[in-house]
């Protein structure tokens, strides 16, 4: 409770404080902004009384020209009426404006010299009015002198208040540079009596707990703050448990730091891994170069001694690649005389984990793995869409072959060798197809040419090459059906043409591949049956069109003549 009403009464006195500075602070804007205010209205009054005696210059002047230089027309009477009506308004804003009236009126001098002002111009007008009344020269000038000398009176009145303004405006000046001064030196001096009471409260305090800190910091934590009574005995009491709750912590996160950072190196690695996997894989078709890839990067990012991939061929489990044996262990361990299991369907039990290479299946193989120095073996099934087509081996020097954590990576790594053996031997059975189909067409006895639909050869076989008289040039690509001068002077492209909406069609036409004017064929004229069979791709789409060219014998084309 005496703490919190300790705490309760620096809050107060901070708040009156600053209340109190907030009260200065506001009177001492509102004394400058007077004082400012009073400089402006004081330039403007000197303006205004500078203006009266330029108009009073002027009415001079005017009025000589008109009584000494006798120039009596109307253009001079109009000046003067000007003149005097524009000082009427001048005097009148000086006289009646009310923002004059306090800085007017707190200066007897300037509020006398201002009447004496409005008094000396009121007989101004007046003996100038009477000007319309003299009836002779004498009286003339007698008004001109009385006027010119009060006007002389009131130029010398107005002079002596511009004077006495300039001197107020420095007064004013002066009071304002007096009272910032006053307001700089009070503020200084709060400033220094609140460092003071500053400094003793809590800096100097507050030093002491830093150079302990500072020593804490040099000693790794090693130093603590001296207990003592009243407030900063609790508070070092208070900072002594922090410090052993931050150390406390501080080992933890440690701890958790570095095991984050070796799960990102492994992780890292084991993207990198699977990145120069790839890479090889997508330059070369050579399998055993994947797999020799594939096993150095299980070694280098998996935690194992050693990786091994055995592939299933009709003598056993053949090895196809190895890293971290020895240099006899590809000759030695060169085929595993087993048959090759079935795939498990439970994951738990996909990958086989021998904690002594003596419960191994192969007896031989065991022993010749721990001759290599390892103790503990691992087995990962290599396979894809259900054909399983070896193992990945991995042997480690401790009982334990395979970390858990790393696991999900080598199999990972294992699936990856299954699905490009399945590419690999996908590829190699459609180019095999594809190799005895081409065989098998330019072994026709008849000419073969297929077409795309935009009728630009897509394969040729060696019968209608030579037929065209080609050689061995190839036409694909380059040669076009729809651009065959022979067919389309004898109007088959349309023919050819339905072929790709699904129709068969079947023409006879005397061929000369001469006539072809884009390609120099040097073939021999033949009357040909000419059949255009669309052909479907896997989705039931008309993907291309094949042209068959039969020649026709003697005996068919005199049936056909006879016919």
């Amino acid at each position: 409770m005496k703490n919190f009403l300790k705490a309760f009464s620096t809050y107060l006195k901070l708040i009156v404080v600053f209340v109190v500075i907030v009260i200065v602070a506001g009177l001492d804007y509102y004394s400058f902004y007077e004082r400012t205010r009073k400089i402006e209205v004081l330039e403007a009054l000197n303006d205004r009384l500078d203006t009266v005696r330029v108009s009073i210059i002027k009415l001079e002047y005017t009025l000589d020209m008109f009584i000494v230089a006798r120039r009596f027309e109307e253009t001079t009477v109009a000046l003067i009426k000007r003149d005097i009506i524009r000082l009427d308004t001048e005097l009148g804003e000086i006289i009646t404006n009310p923002k004059y009236f306090h800085v007017i009126n707190e200066n007897i001098m300037l509020s006398d010299g201002l009447v004496s002002v409005a008094e000396d111009w009121l007989i101004v007008k007046s003996e100038i009015g009477s000007l319309n009344e003299a009836s002779t020269q004498a009286e003339v000038m007698l008004i001109h002198n009385a006027v010119d000398l009060k006007t002389i009176l009131i130029q010398e009145v107005a002079d002596r208040l511009v004077t006495l303004m300039h001197e107020m405006r420095n007064q004013v000046l002066h009071d304002t540079r007096t009272g910032a001064l006053w307001t700089i030196g009070g503020f200084i001096s709060a400033l220094l009596i609140g460092f003071f009471f500053l400094y003793k409260r809590i800096i100097s305090q507050a030093r002491e707990t830093a150079m302990t800190a500072m020593q804490i910091k040099s000693t790794e934590g090693g130093a603590r703050f001296a207990v003592g009574r009243g407030i900063m005995g609790s508070l070092a009491e208070d900072l002594n448990s922090m410090l052993d709750e931050l150390k406390k912590d501080g080992e933890a996160k440690l701890r958790e730091n570095e095991a984050l950072e070796q799960f990102g190196r492994e992780k890292s690695c084991q993207i990198a891994a699977f990145m120069a996997l790839n890479t090889v894989a997508s330059a070369s078709l050579s399998q055993d170069k994947v797999l020799e890839a594939g096993v150095k990067e299980v070694v280098r990012c998996g935690s194992i001694g050693a990786a091994m991939v055995y592939l299933d061929d009709e003598h056993g489990l053949r090895l196809r690649a190895s890293c971290g044996m020895n240099r006899t262990f590809s000759s030695d361990g060169a085929i595993i005389p087993q048959f090759i299991k079935s795939i498990r369907t439970d994951p738990e039990t996909t990958v086989d984990i021998y904690d002594t290479l003596e419960e191994f299946p192969n007896e031989r193989f065991g022993a010749l793995v721990k001759s290599n120095g390892y103790a503990s073996l691992g087995s990962v099934p290599i396979h894809s869409n259900g054909t399983l087509y070896g193992y990945l081996y991995i042997a480690n020097t401790s009982t334990d072959p395979l970390n858990l954590e790393t696991l999900p990576f080598i199999e990972a790594i294992a699936s990856s060798f299954g699905t490009y053996i399945g590419y690999i031997s996908r590829f190699r059975q459609e180019y095999d197809s594809k190799h005895f189909l081409e065989m098998l067409i330019n072994q026709l006895p008849v000419g073969v040419a297929v077409y795309d639909r935009s009728g630009t050869c897509r394969m040729i076989n060696s019968k209608q090459k030579k037929f065209l008289g080609v050689g061995n040039d190839d036409l694909v690509g380059s040669f076009r059906v729809f651009e065959d001068d022979v067919l389309v002077e004898q109007g088959m492209v349309t023919s050819i043409r339905k072929s790709y909406e699904g129709f068969v069609t079947e023409f006879i036409i005397n061929y000369d591949p001469g006539a072809i004017k884009r390609f120099y064929f040097n073939g021999t004229p033949k009357k040909l049956r000419i059949k255009s069979i669309p052909l479907y791709d896997s989705g039931g789409e008309i993907s291309n069109i094949a042209l068959l060219y039969e020649e026709m014998t003697d005996k068919e084309e005199s049936a056909e003549g006879a016919g």
